[in-house]
């Protein structure tokens, strides 16, 4: 019994040319992004530090031109957690669109671009689900932001009150004013607390939807490959390579 008998299809030289070209066009692909995400995992490495102490540097540089002959209302608490916390943020989100989203928008444009190349009706059923979760990221991506940017206006708050509170602690012990302060601070506590939360239930209700999305396009182009597979439209070997793409 020959070992290598079970791979000789991989050889076989009377596959067709257009199973071959999808066999080919996925070996190739898969190439590209193994060799694609080693090069963006080391550019990751050496970019993201700078690019935050470039933030950083320049929210520090702006404050201190800003408050340049104001400089007894620069909210000491406000600023330092702008620097440190909201600079980290931004990069964050700055490297999650290049390491996540562009990533996806290109292989979702490659293979509506590839569906459309082999048949016109299920390139229009995968391009028209990915304008409905265009829509739904329309839809639920500015109440995110608006939740989060009031969100950290809170945090802001409190680390200012924070701030002022360990540097008039003499004060607040000399009036006896501890339960006032720390009443302060548990109020602001609570309203950053209600916020974060609407902001997870909003998130959610986004993936959830983008979830049943995604499965609906899904079904759809299986459904119709499936129809398409039966009549003899298209052959196997292309039916199971457009499902794994």
């Amino acid at each position: 019994f020959d070992s290598t008998s079970k791979y000789k299809f991989l050889f076989n030289t009377n596959i067709p040319f257009k199973t071959k070209y999808v066999i080919y066009l996925i070996f190739i692909l898969w190439a590209l992004i193994i060799i694609g995400h080693a090069l963006k995992t080391n550019q990751e490495a050496y970019l993201y530090p700078k690019f935050l102490g470039h933030i950083r540097g320049q929210i520090f540089h702006h404050t201190i031109k800003k408050y340049e002959n104001d400089y007894k209302n620069l909210k000491v608490g406000a600023h330092t957690a702008r620097i440190m916390e909201i600079s980290r943020n931004i990069a964050d989100i700055a490297f999650y669109i290049l390491d996540a989203i562009i990533p996806i928008l290109v292989v979702s444009i490659f293979t509506n671009v590839f569906f459309f190349y082999n048949n016109t009706i299920l390139g229009l059923i995968s391009t028209s689900g990915l304008l409905v979760l265009f829509a739904v990221c329309y839809y639920f991506i500015p109440k995110l932001i608006n939740l989060s940017s009031r969100r950290e206006h809170i945090y802001l708050q409190m680390n200012e009150k924070i701030q002022d509170s360990y540097n008039n602690l003499m004060n607040i012990y000399l009036n006896n004013d501890q339960k006032n302060i720390v009443k302060s601070n548990s109020d602001l506590q609570k309203t950053y607390t209600d916020f974060y939360f609407q902001q997870i239930i909003v998130s959610k209700n986004t993936v959830l939807v983008f979830s049943i999305v995604s499965l609906i396009i899904f079904v759809s182009v299986v459904y119709y490959l499936y129809k398409l597979q039966k009549n003899e439209v298209i052959e196997k070997s292309l039916f199971i390579s457009l499902i794994l793409i």
